[in-house]
């Protein structure tokens, strides 16, 4: 099953650190996504995760505030996890792994 991990950082240099990190984890360039308040598609985006109303909100909030959002996705279990931390150990807002259209924040 697909999963897409995602985090909400508060600036660029966090991202760029964050995806930096998944390069050198072997993560494939195509399955990061790196989006600010400034793309146009950030609705369709976060919709795509699956998440409850409130959630959806709440990541909108942060991102319109200025945040950017990174999501990976990952056919593998195990690279999930990897994400989540390397999310975790990087300074960040919200992470989060999504299955279907099932998330929970952690």
């Amino acid at each position: 099953m697909s999963q897409t991990v995602y985090a909400v950082v508060d600036n660029a240099i966090q991202a760029e650190i964050i995806v930096q990190r998944l390069h050198l984890n072997r993560f494939f360039p195509g399955d990061i996504s790196v989006r600010a308040s400034h793309s146009a598609e950030i609705a369709s985006v976060l919709g795509g995760l699956g998440l409850a109303f409130e959630k959806l909100q709440r990541l909108e909030a942060k991102i319109e505030e200025g945040g950017i959002l990174i999501s990976v996705r990952s056919e593998n279990p195990e690279e999930a996890k990897l994400a989540q931390r390397i999310f975790r150990e990087t300074c960040l807002k919200d992470v989060a792994p999504s299955e279907e259209r099932e998330a929970v924040l952690v």
